[in-house]
């Protein structure tokens, strides 16, 4: 009986795709992240990709805590390597929290990724009660290093010698009404489908598998 109390409110968070385009920023020469808006819209989207989190169990989330994380110091690794083969003096390095790109071409832009990676949100009503999603944005310096891995990649020999692209992993952790806490991880891969220009535009999916 009691097992079965619990069950009635008990919150089940999930993570939805999202299709998005990148085009070159008017401040940096790194592509910024918008929604894709589909072929029925005529105007460029102006609302930056995000992660849409539903709460699909019966009951209410509290004190949903949201965790980012990557392997950064493979991915700085493997991306300066890459650099050099394609002959660019682009740099990407991190120290205390804070990931640098330096680059004749592409920029010198500084991510502080300590500031990025955990958030809190209050609470996440189901969406059978017509609960709001809790939409997150994707790290800035997480599209950075995606970002460099893309565009350098594409300078070369295209999509006959394309580096596989580091995931992004999303762990939740929250409250039921009960205060018993339940945890859930998703891993994000990016899905290219299209690329242009030198790199700096493309087309692409967010897609979340549950990792735990």
């Amino acid at each position: 009986m009691a097992k079965q109390r619990a069950t009635t409110y008990r919150p089940e968070l999930a993570v939805s795709r999202r299709r998005f385009i990148a085009r070159p920023s008017l401040v940096t020469k790194q592509a910024d992240w918008y929604v894709d808006p589909g072929a029925s819209v005529e105007k460029q989207s102006l609302e930056r990709v995000s992660l849409a989190i539903t709460n699909v169990g019966l009951g209410a989330a509290k004190d949903v805590k949201v965790h980012w994380s990557f392997y950064i110091a493979d991915a700085v690794a493997r991306l300066n390597d890459l650099a050099r083969s394609r002959q660019s003096d682009a740099v990407v390095s991190i120290k205390d929290g804070t990931i640098s790109l330096n680059s004749s071409d592409m920029g010198k832009v500084t991510s502080m990724w300590k500031n990025q990676s955990t958030t809190t949100h209050d609470y996440l009503l189901p969406a059978s009660a017509h609960g709001d999603a809790i939409h997150l944005q994707i790290p800035h310096a997480f599209q950075l290093i995606a970002n460099c891995f893309i565009a350098l990649a594409f300078r070369g020999d295209g999509a006959h010698s394309f580096p596989e692209l580091p995931t992004l992993d999303l762990s939740l952790s929250y409250l039921d009404i009960a205060d018993s806490r339940h945890y859930a991880k998703f891993r994000i891969h990016v899905s290219l489908a299209m690329i242009a220009d030198r790199g700096e535009s493309f087309h692409a999916e967010l897609v979340p598998t549950r990792a735990a």
